[in-house]
């Protein structure tokens, strides 16, 4: 009692004046830690999303093994070989194989093909006369290969940064699985809430995380198949191993199955297989890529009940303002919203 006593003697009075100045003084450390940890955001809005995931196995487990730490570092390994660096390492290197599969093409060997497709379809010459006068094939050649050569040069300087964010997000995976429970008491205790309130809101946004995570899952599942019926088409061999690359990709935002199906598209059309790869570019671009476009937000929309088209503009909004991580942020801050305009109106 003399203690709580004694700390409260050392509490100044709050005038205006230093509310106001504690109020800015405030403000501009969460603005600067926002800053700080803003190139760090998507590793930590992804561990977190995993995590949360994860969870309702990962209490099922503890039940059974109740050391925290190494269930939490079980889960966190599982996940980590199973999916995070397998997708990574699958992206990094398909990418870097395209690239230097494109850039090892010369301009007089598509030349040469592009003269054996005029010789043997005589009737598309003039169309091609006045397309080549349009579109100079040496110009584009030359822009091909000037944006093959950065790409190649941004790949190698990303690695070191994959490799970072790989481990920064299985490192988030596993203190959020091991202490999520502390980190959500400190939580709600800076939310200025009912504990009613605050239960309603963080559940909703639970639930946008499951859903959006589902929903992640399904189109990739969804897109992995249509590539595999595409290299089905195409007789191409090892479609299995091929799938599982596809999936895998479709998991990665602002990457997806085109890694494999349009570099693919690229040979066949450098072959002369021109039917072969119009019709896999076609397949790709429009069945295999409206499915993420149009799909999934009547997907996720329908699981957590938004209208699509609200989903679609916080989706590709959130990722448009903070990168890959708006998949998950878009949807929360719609939630979020949703959810204390919901409390507004219930408290007038």
């Amino acid at each position: 009692m003399a203690k709580n006593s004694s700390n409260s003697h050392d509490l100044l009075p709050l005038t205006w004046f230093r509310q106001w100045a504690l109020a800015l003084i405030t403000t501009c450390t969460l603005t600067g830690s926002a800053i700080i940890l803003y190139k760090f955001i998507a590793p930590i809005t992804w561990g977190i999303a995993l995590a949360i995931t994860i969870q309702p196995l990962y209490r099922r487990i503890l039940r059974r093994a109740p050391n925290r730490t190494t269930v939490s570092l079980i889960f966190t390994f599982v996940l980590g070989i199973g999916v995070i660096i397998p997708t990574v390492w699958a992206t990094h290197l398909l990418i870097s194989t395209a690239i230097e599969g494109l850039r090892s093409v010369s301009p007089a060997s598509v030349e040469s093909l592009w003269n054996n497709f005029l010789k043997n379809h005589p009737e598309t010459t003039s169309f091609a006369e006045r397309a080549l006068h349009i579109l100079p094939l040496d110009a584009i050649l030359t822009k091909i290969s000037l944006f093959m050569e950065n790409q190649a040069q941004h790949i190698v300087r990303s690695s070191i940064k994959s490799i970072f964010n790989t481990l920064l997000t299985l490192a988030v995976v596993f203190f959020s699985l091991r202490d999520g429970s502390a980190f959500l008491r400190g939580l709600r205790s800076l939310i200025p809430l009912s504990a009613r309130e605050t239960d309603a809101v963080l559940r909703r946004i639970l639930d946008t995380i499951h859903g959006v995570i589902f929903g992640i899952i399904a189109i990739a599942l969804l897109q992995g198949a249509l590539g595999a019926a595409l290299l089905w088409w195409l007789e191409i061999h090892n479609i299995l191993i091929w799938t599982v690359i596809m999936t895998l990709l479709a998991l990665v935002p602002y990457l997806g199955t085109f890694i494999v199906w349009l570099p693919l598209a690229i040979f066949l059309l450098l072959q002369g297989s021109w039917i072969r790869g119009v019709f896999a570019i076609g397949w790709g671009s429009i069945i295999i890529g409206l499915s993420d476009n149009i799909i999934y937000p009547w997907l996720v929309g329908k699981k957590i009940h938004y209208h699509p088209l609200i989903l679609f503009l916080f989706l590709f909004g959130g990722m448009l303002t903070v990168g890959a991580s708006g998949v998950i942020l878009g949807p929360i801050v719609l939630a979020t919203s949703e959810r204390l305009l919901w409390i507004w109106r219930k408290r007038t």
